[in-house]
């Protein structure tokens, strides 16, 4: 029986990488006898005789076996998405000598089970419902076994930009790479606004396949500055969580507004002293960075080292009358960097010391203690929680980038817009301006409903989109080792004579 599984729309993909059959053999064994010990379950049957009783009786402890089974299998799984879960669609479970059936349970196999999965308070997250069945002479129990979906992080690595509603380059606008860039693209074409294809130099261009990716939500425990409104705050009217940090850490609210109007917040590096490490917001956000030299505050410069996560839409807002070159770094880009020495004399490098201090502080009670340590930065390969460092700019909503007037725009690493602009005529991306924006890494706009647009007099090149920065973090999936209620409802049937009776 093939069936969906929790009263959704199964999204199958050309390439299927869940499991369409399992067949979990325990090599150690399970004694039916000893599972009736400590088993939770509840039993619907009514007695015709002892031979039908002990049957009934069998087939529920088989059904209740099974189920442990089961939860125990599926606890160890990892799954890129729900759609991957749900391609389960039956599979064998063999306890010792015995063996029971699980199906995907969309439409029930007994009239007392309901019809659909209970629905999961977290859409994110939504429940996961299997029907054992289970056979003992002529008696069948069929049990509904609720498992709750959990989301996390893994290691992941996007390999090339993706512009997941497709790709606008209009107007008198420039869009290349350097020869080792690749873009996935919808419909597997980049079109002008008159929608006549056009070819991008420097730059593959591929089809894009459905993908899933993180969210901001997702990012938030591993972020050092989080960012809420708080109307009992008074005079600034919002208040900052502090995480993934060495200790207690202050931070300056100058150049940060709230305006809870359109609940938007407001960055100007021209006031702002910013920490290291990750910033999120819970909400829009515009940074607006220095338009004349003298606006730069002293001691600072142009060059910026942190990961900016918005709930809602990302704008860097570059102020049309601005001539200057402007940096973006991620931490792990900026620490990255090549040393003296290594490059050569007049172009960028920076020392360990200097790499260090901004991607990670001078005070222990600030270090961004999910990807910092205190001689370095945790490979992003190999913990999950370091891969947020790769992130410069993240939106959960639409990504703007403008150039100003003649202004250069550098970004080193990546730029990532989660779920785009969701179907309102806005684009899920924009890069706009007369200047330039150049960008080291991957641009990943993931909206499916909504194009991203590359306007105006502008030059956009993309580059390193293969390098050691493409490691960013992806969503996983994991259903949850213990069962959700933690009572199953049984149901029993005998055959008789080729008929089948509920007991």
């Amino acid at each position: 029986m093939k069936s969906k599984g929790y009263g959704g729309k199964k999204n199958i993909r050309e390439k299927q990488k869940g499991f369409s059959a399992l067949l979990l053999t325990l090599l150690t064994g399970i004694s039916v006898a000893g599972m009736t010990m400590g088993l939770v379950y509840s039993i619907n049957s009514s007695q015709s005789s002892v031979v039908a009783v002990h049957a009934q009786t069998e087939a529920q402890v088989r059904a209740a076996a099974a189920y442990q089974a089961l939860a125990a299998f599926m606890s160890t799984k990892d799954f890129d998405s729900v759609s991957d879960i749900n391609l389960i669609e039956r599979g064998e479970i063999t306890a010792g000598s015995n063996s029971a059936v699980y199906t995907n349970s969309g439409s029930p196999l007994s009239p007392s089970l309901p019809d659909t999965c209970p629905t999961s308070t977290d859409p994110v997250t939504p429940n996961i419902c299997f029907d054992i069945v289970a056979e003992s002479g002529e008696a069948a129990a069929i049990a509904r076994a609720i498992f709750k979906s959990t989301r996390s992080i893994k290691t992941g690595t996007q390999s090339g930009s993706v512009f997941a509603g497709g790709l606008v380059v209009g107007g008198s606008a420039s869009f290349t790479g350097d020869n080792n860039s690749t873009i996935y693209v919808k419909d597997d074409i980049v079109t002008n606004t008159a929608g006549t294809e056009v070819v991008l130099n420097g730059i593959n261009v591929e089809l894009y396949v459905p993908t899933d990716f993180v969210s901001a939500n997702d990012l938030m425990s591993f972020s050092n500055y989080i960012f809420k409104a708080d109307p009992a705050v008074v005079g600034i009217g919002y208040s900052i969580e502090k995480r993934n940090l060495g200790g207690d850490a202050s931070i300056s609210t100058a150049g940060i507004t709230y305006s809870a109007i359109n609940n938007l917040w407001t960055i100007d590096l021209s006031v702002a002293v910013l920490p290291p490490g990750v910033l999120w917001f819970d909400g829009n956000v515009i940074i607006r960075p220095p338009a004349r030299t003298r606006d730069i505050p002293v001691g600072q410069d142009l060059r910026y080292v942190n990961s900016f996560i918005a709930k809602g839409n990302l704008e860097l807002a570059v102020a049309t009358s601005s001539s200057l070159s402007y940096d973006f770094y991620a931490p792990a880009e900026f620490y990255n960097q090549p040393r003296p020495g290594e490059v050569p004399v007049g172009e960028f490098s920076v020392s360990e010391l200097i790499a260090y201090s901004e991607a990670c502080g001078t005070v222990a009670s600030q270090l961004p203690t999910q990807y910092c340590h205190n001689s370095g930065l945790y490979d992003p390969n190999l913990k999950k929680e370091a891969t947020v460092a790769n992130i410069v700019f993240f939106s959960g909503g639409e990504l703007s980038v403008g150039s100003g007037n003649n202004a250069t725009v550098s970004v080193h690493g990546n730029l990532i817009a989660s779920t785009g602009a969701g179907g309102t005529g806005m684009a899920s991306g924009k890069f706009t301006g007369t200047g330039t924006i150049k960008v080291e890494g991957n641009i990943v706009i993931s909206g499916e409903t909504d194009v991203t647009e590359m306007l105006g007099n502008i030059d956009i090149s993309l580059s390193k989109t293969t390098g050691s920065g493409n490691v960013i973090p992806m969503p996983t999936y994991k259903i949850g080792s213990k069962p959700f209620p933690v009572e199953i409802d049984f149901s029993t049937y005998m055959t008789c004579g080729g008929t089948t009776a509920r007991h």
